[in-house]
């Protein structure tokens, strides 16, 4: 199984079970706040530090705004909206897109295109995709990000 954790600013991992238990063996482990596993996909506290977990607090902040991400993939244009933003990554709504996207895998990175458009706010970002779904509404892509996390 493979674990993130979670400080403020930072998300670090991929990290193991062993790697997991040397930073709670070495006390390590307090320098973090949150801790994610990709089994459960279920963020979890791991002091009493915060007292909310930031990922529910970002999501909340994106409530009535309108957030759209773009990106190019092997010559194509695609964009969309954002429905979920995090310090880890996004989900992202291509509308009525009724197929997956091919030559995108978990290994690449993308350049994604962010715009806050209520606040006019654009940023820039490496993410790799993480997964693709397809909903009655179009194609969502959930995307991570590279060693970095994004405020808007």
């Amino acid at each position: 199984m493979q674990y993130y954790l979670y400080q403020p600013g930072q998300i670090d991992g991929p990290i193991d079970s062993n790697r997991l238990e040397e930073l709670k063996k070495s006390g390590k482990l307090r320098q973090y706040h949150w801790m994610i596993d990709s089994e459960s996909q279920i963020w979890k506290s791991i002091s009493d530090a915060p007292t909310e977990n930031p990922f529910e607090t970002a999501q909340r902040t994106i409530r009535g705004r309108l957030i759209s991400g773009a990106f190019i993939l092997a010559n194509e244009a695609y964009s969309g909206r954002i429905t979920n933003l995090s310090s880890f990554g996004i989900e992202l709504m291509i509308p009525q897109f009724r197929k997956f996207l091919r030559g995108i895998n978990q290994s690449k990175a993308l350049m994604l295109n962010i715009c806050d458009e209520t606040n006019q706010v654009f940023v820039n970002v490496r993410a790799q995709l993480h997964s693709q779904s397809q909903t009655e509404d179009g194609l969502i892509l959930k995307f991570n990000w590279e060693n970095q996390g994004v405020s808007l």
